[in-house]
């Protein structure tokens, strides 16, 4: 993204629409991995170098706070 874009960004006539719909994505993606974590936990884990059980942890912790 460039600095033009960013720019027109943030001189958008309903700053607080942005905000929301801003924050409504990162929630959104947000609770989508939490579900990949909880439901893939195993092979995640396995692409990741991880523990299933880290992985399951940080879905449920994920899921409480995108909630």
């Amino acid at each position: 993204m460039s600095t033009h874009q960013l720019a027109a960004l943030a001189r958008t006539a309903e700053p607080r629409l942005m905000l929301r719909r801003f924050l409504a994505l990162d929630a959104a993606v947000t609770g989508a991995n939490a579900l990949a974590y909880l439901a893939l936990s195993g092979p995640l884990g396995r692409w990741f170098g991880a523990g299933s059980g880290l992985l399951l942890a940080l879905g449920a912790f994920l899921a409480v706070y995108a909630g």
